[in-house]
């Protein structure tokens, strides 16, 4: 009850008076926080327990290997069974992912393989359903998809906000048992809003689309495919980056800090840059891609601690003046399309692009650097792209 008094007086964004819709905002905000209060320990867990870079890099290598495949058994779930019911899967898959982190221990590659096999079925069963609901809420609506997506922005680091700070501090007082079965709590509470969904399109009508036929549509290939390479720079900033870090100052609350400025600087603006994500797309993209190339650049020559700290915000709030924009993008060409189809290809893109990343990195001695230029690669090429685009809504 006091989590949904905090999100009534603090979530000011919904995206629209449909009473399904804040039900869903509800859900997503309390999944945020439980899935924050964990995510960015996650690789630190297992440096701590005695797994080396090398193993962390290998498990999230085999969670990107498996994710991509399974992001179409996703697509004929929620075609089969509905939405609603696969995001409840995907919660409970978390909750089980979880569970097995509490238990691993040194040199367990099994638990280890494990785990990979969960956090895949939980990214693919959450964010394909949860995703394909966001769209069709939009069409059926006819909401702003610029706003809405703006706003689903700010739902999320409110909750980004909350998570790692108390995570750290749970960390710090208390230990990473006592995080876990917290983290599970909220999760298990994130489904309760989902049942009271009444009015969603659940279950998709249209038939799927094959991959010529739906990529024949213009201005797919290069929406989905900037996807695609912005994803690897996002996994640089959300693994490699916090891993740099607790190597750098070995302690968890200089890892807490990474989120919390990031969501922080995201909270600000991603209901303005929502709103003229349409009118503006091509060169808010370019503008965003310019300035996070400038700090990956920076990032490479400047051994600065808090110069570090503030590369996090400045990349987290450029971050969405390409995110925003290509989520709007998709939902207003989605219209034309299958838009289970297209949450199906907007996941599976997003993920595909981590597996060179993972490979490369795996058997690169120097991970920091590489992950950067990597990083640098993947913004440049968004920004060809970027170029090549023509958003018109």
């Amino acid at each position: 009850m006091h989590l949904l008094n905090f999100y009534q007086r603090h979530g000011l964004y919904k995206l629209s008076s449909h009473p399904d819709l804040n039900h869903f905002e509800f859900s997503v905000w309390l999944h945020t926080i439980a899935r924050s209060l964990v995510s960015v320990f996650i690789p630190i867990f297992m440096l701590k327990i005695g797994y080396s870079i090398q193993n962390v890099l290998l498990y999230y290598l085999l969670y990107n290997i498996l994710d991509v495949p399974l992001n179409f058994i996703a697509h004929f779930l929620v075609k089969k069974f509905g939405a609603k019911k696969i995001m409840i899967l995907g919660t409970v898959f978390t909750i089980g992912y979880f569970f097995i982190l509490n238990g691993l221990g040194p040199n367990n590659f099994g638990t280890l393989i494990l785990l990979a096999i969960f956090a895949a079925i939980y990214d693919t069963s959450y964010w394909v359903s949860h995703i394909y609901i966001f769209y069709e809420a939009n069409l059926k609506e006819h909401l702003d998809s610029g706003r809405s997506v703006g706003s689903l922005q700010v739902i999320r680091r409110l909750g980004e906000l909350l998570g790692p700070g108390v995570g750290a501090l749970i960390l710090i007082f208390f230990d990473e048992s006592l995080l876990i079965y917290a983290s599970i709590f909220i999760f298990l509470l994130s489904i309760i809003p989902l049942f009271k969904l009444k009015h969603v399109n659940d279950i998709p009508k249209k038939s799927k689309q094959s991959f010529l036929k739906f990529f024949s549509t213009p201005g797919f290939k290069k929406s989905y495919f900037s996807k695609g390479f912005w994803g690897m720079q996002s996994s640089i900033e959300s693994i490699i980056w916090p891993l740099f870090i607790y190597t750098l100052y070995g302690t968890v609350g200089s890892v807490a800090l990474i989120p919390i400025i990031a969501s922080l600087s995201t909270l600000f603006f991603a209901k303005l840059i929502g709103n003229f994500s349409g009118k503006y797309a091509e060169k808010m993209i370019l503008v965003g891609c310019a300035f996070v190339f400038v700090v990956w650049s920076l990032r490479l020559n400047i051994a600065n601690p808090i110069f570090y700290y503030m590369s996090t915000l400045l990349v987290g709030i450029f971050s969405l003046f390409v995110d925003i924009p290509l989520d709007n993008y998709m939902i207003g060409i989605s219209k034309n399309s299958d838009t289970l189809t297209s949450s199906t290809y907007r996941n599976a893109f997003a993920m595909v692009g981590n597996i060179p990343l993972f490979l490369v990195l795996y058997f690169s001695t120097y991970v920091f650097e590489t992950g950067y230029y990597i990083a640098i690669f993947s913004v440049l090429v968004v920004f060809m792209l970027g170029k090549l685009l023509k958003y018109k809504f």
